[in-house]
């Protein structure tokens, strides 16, 4: 019975899984899934649909109290800003007045140091600003990944993960432009 195959499938958005394995596979991978796009865990809250081989449905419900609010990929991130040196500097220059184009720049600047070959979604940075307190909605940000407003596109990389929906990472040139602003800040 421990060898059962189970076939998950899951839509978040645009991001859709589908697994079929045993128990323990669709677990690993559906955990992976969430994780990466930033839902949390299969241990959060909510229910997921999972049906065994031969048509019969079980569903799950993933309520969990330890389950954090924010991904955990999120809040190191958070947590890695607010722990620079450069953080006070940071926060008088960029956060508080809302540079919002350079306060995208820097969330992407940071996750790069952190892990170079995560992309973070727009919602994903949102999430991130409003931490830190940044006043910026996500379909602002949305746009200045994308490059329909401010120039900050041209220093984003992305990867489609759906038939809309794309992630980004920084790109060198991007990191030197975000260098150049930190001077400029530590000059001023």
């Amino acid at each position: 019975m421990g060898n059962e195959n189970t076939r998950v499938r899951i839509k978040k958005g645009d991001n859709e899984l589908e697994i079929e394995g045993t128990r323990e596979v669709v677990d690993f991978y559906l955990e992976k899934f969430l994780t990466i796009i930033g839902e949390g865990s299969a241990r959060g809250k909510g229910t997921s649909s999972i049906q065994k081989k031969g048509g019969s449905k079980e569903t799950r419900s993933k309520k969990s109290e330890t389950a954090p609010d924010i991904p955990r990929i999120i809040q190191n991130l958070v947590n890695h800003i607010r722990a620079i040196d450069e953080y006070p500097i940071i926060n008088n220059t960029i956060i508080r007045p809302s540079k919002k184009e350079e306060a995208v720049l820097l969330v992407y600047y940071y996750q790069y140091e952190i892990d170079k070959q995560i992309y973070l979604t727009s919602g994903s940075v949102y999430k991130v600003l409003e931490e830190l307190g940044v006043k910026i909605s996500s379909s602002e940000v949305s746009r200045y990944c994308a490059g329909k407003r401010g120039d900050i596109g041209q220093y984003l990389k992305y990867e489609k993960t759906g038939k809309k929906a794309k992630s980004y990472r920084i790109l060198e040139r991007g990191r030197g432009k975000f260098e150049e602003v930190m001077e400029g800040i530590k000059d001023a």
